[in-house]
């Protein structure tokens, strides 16, 4: 252990300052993410606090070596938390920001008091590291989770490391009132060893987050469309034959669905209305369809929904539903409100093995009968239209 914990010591140093050093780099590439800049902070402070509690550990006769590692290593678990709080325009309630910014300044006040205390101030500032690190992993737990697996892997790693923190806190209250018996040491190694190892592991897991949520960005910009941040024409159709391929004798009931007379909102309100009109259309679509359904633009003014398991009937109940939905909410822009109405064409598998070409095909030719007949209609695809 004599000769570990000094290695975990400049280990947990150097990851620390590198991983700062990198997340420096991206704060200066992406300015607007306040998260790399936090966290760039927190690694900063926790090197520093690492060099001050080995000059403090040297020069014990000197009071403000232990305050600064103090100060260093508290605050940097408040800019963790805050690094966390501002990741991806992230949703932490105000109410425990609050709460975590009271405590981390009523912390520092207790930290610069027990400094003149001695051993004291090492023990509180573990157990409030500890408390600070619980706050982490609230916020962390009202993220957003893109990498559910990797937001659990972080998680654990803190609350971990909160226990780590309060078991080292009370060590080090128990060495002082043993006198510093030589198994209490041993322990109180056996938890900074500890602590060192977790605090590389926080340190390592951050850039990963960052390049996992980065691939996962660029993927849902790759599938994604980015007026109404509905699946686009290539991602409706992969997700589509995924499901049509999975269960090729299953019912499904595929609805084209078209905005009427776009062309005229356009020309008569200008193309921001227009694309106003389709946000509107897209969240309302979005809205009347049940979590296992898929909902794509298609391009244009042209969308599809894929229902798995509904049959001609219910989904004729449904796309009516839509219908008058639409017809009744109207898009306001510029202090104007603009009427759309959409024509809405339903085919539906037969139990036998239906291609996503066929199926397509026949919902096109049921839209292009509804806006024959008049528009704002709903019409559903039947065999005798194929005759």
């Amino acid at each position: 252990m004599t000769v570990t914990l000094p290695i975990g010591i400049a280990m947990a140093f150097t990851v620390n300052l590198l991983v700062g050093i990198y997340f420096a780099y991206l704060c200066r590439r992406l300015p607007d993410d306040g998260a790399y800049r936090h966290w760039s902070i927190a690694c900063g402070l926790y090197s520093a606090g690492i060099v001050m509690s080995v000059t403090a550990h040297l020069y014990s006769d000197i009071a403000l070596f232990t305050l600064l590692a103090c100060l260093s290593l508290f605050s940097a678990t408040y800019a963790l938390f805050t690094g966390i709080a501002k990741y991806e325009h992230a949703s932490v309630q105000p109410k425990l920001a609050r709460q975590t910014r009271f405590f981390f300044f009523v912390g520092l006040g207790i930290v610069t008091v027990a400094s003149t205390l001695g051993s004291v101030a090492n023990a509180i500032t573990s157990l409030m590291m500890a408390v600070m690190l619980l706050l982490c992993d609230g916020a962390f737990y009202q993220q957003k989770k893109p990498v559910q697996t990797l937001f659990t892997v972080i998680r654990a790693t803190l609350v971990v490391h909160a226990f780590v923190m309060f078991f080292q806190g009370t060590v080090i209250f128990v060495q002082m009132a043993s006198g510093g018996e030589s198994d209490t040491q041993a322990l109180f190694n056996v938890t900074l060893l500890s602590h060192l190892l977790l605090t590389i592991a926080t340190a390592a897991l951050l850039p990963l987050l960052h390049t996992i949520s980065k691939k996962e960005y660029w993927k849902k910009v790759a599938n994604h469309d980015d007026l109404t941040g509905l699946l686009s024409r290539r991602a409706f159709i992969a997700s589509a034959l995924d499901i049509i391929n999975q269960q090729e004798n299953g019912h499904f009931s595929l609805l084209i669905v078209d905005i009427d007379y776009f062309k005229q909102i356009n020309d008569q309100y200008g193309h921001q209305a227009g694309d106003e009109v389709l946000r509107t259309l897209a969240t309302t679509l979005e809205s009347g369809t049940r979590d296992n359904d898929i909902v794509g633009r298609l391009g244009g003014e042209e969308f599809a929904i894929l229902m798995p398991g509904l049959s001609a009937d219910f989904a004729q109940v449904v796309a009516n539903r839509m219908l008058d939905r639409i017809a009744d909410n109207s898009t306001t822009f510029n202090d104007v409100d603009i009427q759309a109405t959409v024509s809405i064409g339903i085919a539906t598998s037969t139990g036998i093995m239906t291609t996503w070409d066929e199926l397509f095909s026949q919902a096109d030719s049921a839209l292009y009968t509804a806006k024959q007949r008049g528009r704002n209609l709903v019409f559903t695809y039947t065999p005798a239209m194929q005759a």
